[in-house]
């Protein structure tokens, strides 16, 4: 019997998937968008995930659950998208939803464990894993399971659970993971790490964090990258594009830099001024640019063809990006204003000047040895190829150096330095530069950023919860040696 069109769909979707192309994927499902069968809404959530789109992903799985409300399973992956959003309190409300209907569903049990230590209620945590271990008895466990359960204890520690019996029970479930895929077992090597860094064990640290980043290591092209960047440059520097859109887009404030520059925290602080909605890192420019350059073989598409960027289109893309922006802030351009942290950003800031005239611009900077290392030493859930390798990472960091020079040297946007080091030693007279340079009122809750129940979703979500500390500052002179291949990379840079 052939397969019914659905079932084509979604065999043609899967692969684009697996392939990394989820773009695609996302495309053939899009005529299955009020399917009955929940494995489209399933599927498209994975897409939406793996392009980064965590509240889509949220919503194509609420769908899911409607079309099985009774299903522990559905339930639990609706809470896990919940959980990778940020949504840390919904998850936790569906995922009793979940246990209500199946009291024995181990990721149900082992989930909620992990979104309280998302939400730093570690104690908690490590009661209901120990409820866990009384419930479930490791041999009846899948290697997945145990690996799982084995990770979840490592996030109690050092407060609630040893650190070195935590490593100790990673490794064991490791030793056991069999043919798992890469992704889990890049978790585990990432809890050793972690754990062993703060036990002083750097070099056993280092190991692992090689061992977590040659599971993640994917095909990345320096050469190729860096000729990119050399185009994006001559595009915007040299007869660039004048069209403008009309009207004015002061209401934006764009968070941009290196991954792990600060950006998150930033944003968490200046979250806590009444003007200000913080959106997270929303890809509204990235989308808007992606309609008229796709991205093809790029890790994101780059308006590199000044062809394309005519008075017409820079008037349709404003319009995309302003109504993305209005979407998270609908009292914009009424006195609100709204961030976007996406640290890619920096990409299009001459694009973003056309498209949103007198929009701001903070610059995260941060040491580029301290910068690279944390990316490097990040088991990140998307795809940042450059990051697995310190020698790709010393180069990515020169070209989003190069390219930062040159937008400075143009008369717009707007752009603020603003030095993670300095931040975190001197907090007030830096971050009231920042507010001045957005020309708001200053607010003591600046300083309490940490204790706000707002919502990250990033890798920063921890740091974000605890006032600021200053024991990531020249983190990188802690691993001497180990990093000879990113100081070479980097080269005058290295500092």
């Amino acid at each position: 019997m052939p397969p019914s069109p659905v079932e084509r769909v979604l065999a043609q979707a899967s692969g684009l998937l697996a392939s990394g192309r989820a773009g695609e994927a996302l495309r053939a499902l899009g005529p299955l968008a009020s399917s009955k069968d929940s494995r489209v809404h399933e599927l498209t959530a994975h897409a939406e995930h793996a392009l980064g789109r965590h509240a889509e992903a949220v919503a194509a799985l609420g769908r899911a659950v409607a079309l099985n409300p009774a299903s522990a399973a559905m339930r639990t992956k609706h809470a896990y998208a919940m959980q990778r959003a940020g949504l840390y309190e919904q998850a936790l409300d569906e995922l009793e939803r979940a246990r209500g209907l199946s009291p024995k569903h181990f990721e149900a049990q082992r989930l909620s464990a992990s979104v309280l230590n998302d939400l730093g209620r570690h104690a908690e945590a490590r009661a209901r894993l120990d409820e866990i271990d009384t419930k479930f008895k490791p041999a009846a466990l899948a290697p997945e399971q145990r690996l799982a359960l084995s990770l979840t204890f490592a996030n109690t520690a050092p407060s609630e659970t040893d650190p070195q019996d935590a490593i100790d029970r990673v490794r064991a479930a490791l030793d056991d993971s069999g043919d798992l895929p890469p992704e889990p077992r890049s978790a585990g090597w990432w809890n050793i790490a972690s754990l062993s860094e703060k036990l002083g064990k750097h070099t056993e640290a280092f190991e692992a964090y090689a061992r977590m980043n040659a599971l993640r290591k994917t095909h990345w092209d320096p050469d190729a990258h860096s000729a990119q960047v050399d185009q994006l440059i001559d595009t915007w520097t040299s007869n660039a594009p004048s069209a403008r859109a009309p009207g004015d887009g002061s209401g934006v404030v764009f968070i941009v830099g290196m991954m792990r520059s600060g950006t998150s925290l930033t944003e968490q602080m200046l979250a806590q001024l009444d003007p200000l909605t913080p959106g997270g890192e929303t890809n509204v420019v990235s989308r808007a640019v992606s309609s008229v350059e796709p991205a093809g073989g790029r890790h994101r598409p780059l308006p590199i063809d000044r062809a394309r960027y005519t008075p017409p289109a820079i008037s349709r893309l404003s319009a995309i990006v302003r109504q993305g922006y209005a979407r998270l802030e609908p009292r914009l351009g009424a006195g609100a204003r709204v961030t976007d942290k996406q640290p890619y950003n920096f990409y299009y800031l001459p694009l973003i000047a056309r498209l949103l005239p007198g929009a701001k611009v903070i610059h995260c900077v941060r040491s580029p040895m301290d910068t690279c290392l944390s990316c490097f030493t990040q088991n990140f859930a998307g795809n940042h190829a450059y990051t697995t390798d310190l020698a790709w990472l010393g180069r990515y960091f020169r070209d989003y150096q190069r390219l930062m020079d040159a937008w400075k040297d143009l008369s717009e946007p707007d752009v603020l330095d603003l030095r993670y080091e300095d931040v975190v030693r001197e907090p007030e007279a830096n971050l009231r530069r920042a507010v001045e340079f957005l020309g708001l009122a200053w607010g003591e809750r600046v300083l309490e950023f940490h204790s706000s129940d707002r919502a990250v979703a990033t890798a920063s979500r921890q740091q974000v919860r605890r006032p600021l500390y200053t024991s990531s500052v020249n983190r990188a002179e802690r691993f001497g040696e180990a990093l000879a291949p990113l100081r070479e990379a980097l080269k005058e840079l290295a500092t």
